[in-house]
């Protein structure tokens, strides 16, 4: 019974992952698809500090729709950072909300195809752990 209970916890969690992978890819392709495209400058790069392992650097950039000038911080950080100070960045621009920006680079793609890879191999280790159990091959 107990290995049961792990196989769908491992298959619920891996649901999950699936589903928050593909709805960022959704989101992402609705955005590359309906927002403005916008090359922006990085002015500087934000410390963070989500763990003991040292900080991530979010890059704060500046960039200009319709004659307005934006300056923001990146939701996304690395460690070491992605952009220096004068880099170039790739933005995507909320047409209604010329203030609204989202970074569009390697890292967009990477973060949404992991979480969707991470989630199907759950959800396939969850299912084969109850395949295992039901069928007697595993204790």
């Amino acid at each position: 019974m107990g290995l049961y209970v792990l196989a769908l916890g491992i298959v619920s969690v891996g649901v999950l992952l699936t589903y928050l992978g593909l709805n960022r890819i959704a989101i992402t392709r609705r955005r590359l698809s309906t927002w403005i495209r916008v090359e922006g400058t990085v002015i500087g790069l934000v410390a963070r500090y989500p763990s003991s392992r040292g900080p991530l650097y979010a890059p704060t950039y500046r960039y200009a729709v319709l004659g307005t000038e934006h300056t923001t911080t990146a939701d996304t950080a690395a460690s070491p950072p992605d952009y220096a100070v004068g880099d170039a960045i790739r933005l995507v621009v909320n047409p209604a909300k010329t203030g609204e920006s989202v970074v569009i680079d390697r890292n967009t793609a990477l973060e949404s195809c992991g979480l969707l890879a991470l989630g199907l191999g759950a959800a396939w280790l969850g299912l084969l752990l109850g395949w295992l159990r039901a069928t007697g091959r595993a204790g």
